[in-house]
């Protein structure tokens, strides 16, 4: 028997009460695929990531996420946002920090487990962050600080781990830190990020889900000037870190 996809949009279309911001939906995402969503400002790619976790429900249509409800796959996703929505300057640690995607986790009221902190202790060594693991987390440098968003959302060893942004205003040092990481962890989970970066989505990613209102998905091979051109309403070079060319071939 095929085995369900991770992710399956059949027929949806959602609104804040006004002109529809997606319109009859469809697609759906197999198993340990690396994608991107790309899309102008506005054209629904926000709201795709809050209909995948349940935090919206559709106007009509269905959505089905691990095989199920949305709502009741929220254990076995990480969820990365752009920025955190608390005060920055919480005093928390960059080990409480992480400790926090274990909260999701089926448990009794209590401190942390054992096995929560072994987990966290692994998200930190994964995003190479333990030797820092004590430092309030607005100390940190803005690199430092999406490792460690990237921490809590796979500690508690998610299925499909979604991301907003994952390297916006990263310097170049960061930003490949970032993306290797990220390449690491598509040998073991499904991962879906929102990103304005081309350059990350024609080198990483192998499928592309362009939202305008509508959707379409695209193996990366097919992302081109003039598909971006569409999407985005405006003029588009696609500069291709996977290919190397010299003298002739490059004019």
């Amino acid at each position: 028997m095929p085995e369900k996809p991770v992710i399956e949009f059949d027929d949806v279309s959602f609104t804040y009460g006004g002109p529809p911001v997606l319109e009859n939906i469809s697609f759906a995402l197999a198993r340990g695929t690396f994608t991107s969503i790309v899309g102008p400002n506005g054209g629904g790619k926000s709201t795709l990531l809050k209909l995948i976790l349940g935090l919206l429900t559709p106007d009509s249509g269905r959505i089905s996420v691990l095989g199920g409800l949305p709502r009741r796959a929220g254990k076995r996703i990480g969820y990365m946002p752009q920025n955190l929505t608390s005060d920055p300057f919480f005093p928390v640690s960059v080990t409480d920090l992480v400790l926090m995607g274990r909260l999701c986790i089926a448990r009794n009221f209590g401190p942390y487990t054992r096995a929560d902190k072994e987990a966290a202790r692994a998200a930190l060594d994964e995003v190479q962050l333990s030797d820092i693991r004590n430092r309030q987390f607005s100390t940190l440098s803005g690199g430092q600080q999406r490792r460690a968003l990237l921490a809590r959302a796979i500690a508690p060893a998610p299925e499909l781990l979604l991301l907003d942004e994952p390297t916006a205003g990263l310097d170049m040092k960061s930003e490949v830190r970032m993306n290797e990481l990220l390449g690491r962890l598509s040998s073991r989970m499904t991962i879906l990020l929102v990103s304005h970066n081309l350059g990350f989505v024609t080198r990483f990613t192998k499928n592309v889900i362009c939202v305008k209102g509508t959707v379409a998905v695209h193996p990366t091979e097919e992302i081109t000037s003039d598909l971006l051109d569409e999407v985005y309403g405006g003029n588009f070079k696609i500069v291709r870190h996977d290919h190397d060319c010299t003298g002739e071939d490059c004019r």
